[in-house]
C-alpha cells in the first residue's frame, strides 16, 4: 500500500482541507489547520481545542511532557478537557498524571507553570519520562480523532478571522479588555467538556452587562475541581449561573432564573 504524501500547501478554506482526506496524510492536514489557526488573533472554543491538542502532541513528541509545560504552559488548564472533547481519553489520562507530577497550584499562571517545569526535581523528570513513553505508544490515534473533531465542528472553525474583510474586529470569544474577558476561559472549559455556547458567545444585555448562554447545565462541581476562582466570581449550581455581579457579566445555563446573576 502506497503511503500518502505530506500536505505542504495552503488552503483557502477548512472545507478544502477536509476534502483532502484520502489524498494526503491526516496528520499533515491537521498541522495545516493548526498553522492557519495560529495566525488568527482570536479563537473560538472549538479552535482552542485544536490548538491545545496539537500543541501537546508537537511538544511531547519533540521533548516530552516537560517541554510541553515549558513551551505551552498556557494550554495546561485546557488540555485535559480538550483531549476529552477530541475523543482521546487515554492520552487525557496520561496527561493528567503528568500534570499531577508537575503539581501546579490552583490558579497558577502560564509563567508559574513554565517556571515550575524549569525547576523540576530529577526524580520528577524521571516520572515524566515514564509517562512520555506511554504517550509515544499512542493509545489514542490523536491526529485521526482530532481530524474527526474538526470535521464535526466545521461550523465553529474558520481559517481566517471573521474580522478579515468585514471591518469588524470584535470577537465575542476574544481575550482582551472587554468586561467579560475574565470569564472567557471558563466558557472555553465548558465547551471543551462538551457544552455549547449559544448566540455566538457573549452578547450585550439591556442593563449594560454581558451574558453568554450555554446549551447544557453548567458543570459547577467539575469547574471547582480543576480551577481556582477569584472572590469576584460567583458560581451557583442552584441558579445554573456563573457571574461577576460588579460588571453584570454572566454565563448562564438553561436553568438560570430570569434576572438572576448569583
Amino acid at each position: 500500500m502506497t503511503e500518502l504524501a505530506w500536505f505542504d500547501g495552503e488552503a483557502d478554506s477548512l472545507d478544502q482541507l477536509l476534502e483532502q482526506a484520502g489524498s494526503y496524510r491526516i496528520d499533515s492536514l491537521v498541522v495545516a489547520i493548526e498553522e492557519a489557526l495560529l495566525a488568527k488573533e482570536n479563537l473560538s472554543p472549538a479552535e482552542r481545542v485544536v490548538v491545545a491538542v496539537e500543541a501537546l502532541e508537537r511538544e511531547v513528541n519533540n521533548g516530552g511532557y516537560n517541554q510541553f509545560f515549558l513551551n505551552e504552559a498556557e494550554q495546561v488548564p485546557y488540555i485535559i478537557d480538550s483531549l476529552t472533547a477530541a475523543g482521546c481519553p487515554n492520552v487525557a489520562a496520561i496527561t493528567a498524571e503528568a500534570i499531577a507530577v508537575l503539581d501546579p497550584q490552583p490558579g497558577s499562571s502560564a509563567e508559574d507553570i513554565s517556571n515550575a517545569a524549569a525547576q523540576m526535581e530529577e526524580s520528577d523528570d524521571e516520572r515524566l519520562s515514564v509517562l512520555d513513553q506511554r504517550f509515544y505508544e499512542y493509545p489514542d490515534p490523536i491526529a485521526d480523532r482530532l481530524f474527526a473533531y474538526i470535521a464535526a465542528h466545521r461550523d465553529e472553525i474558520t481559517l481566517r478571522s471573521p474580522a478579515e474583510g468585514s471591518g469588524d474586529s470584535r470577537d465575542l470569544f476574544g481575550q482582551g479588555d472587554e468586561p467579560y474577558s475574565s470569564l472567557v476561559p471558563i466558557v472555553d472549559l465548558l465547551v471543551a467538556g462538551g457544552n455549547v455556547a449559544l448566540d455566538g458567545g457573549f452578547v450585550a444585555t439591556p442593563d449594560g452587562g454581558w451574558r453568554c448562554r450555554m446549551r447544557d447545565p453548567l458543570d459547577i462541581e467539575h469547574l471547582l475541581l480543576i480551577r481556582k476562582f477569584g472572590s469576584d466570581i460567583t458560581l451557583s449550581k442552584a441558579t445554573d449561573t456563573i457571574a461577576i455581579e460588579k460588571t453584570k457579566v454572566s454565563i448562564e445555563g438553561p436553568g438560570a432564573q430570569s434576572g438572576t446573576t448569583a
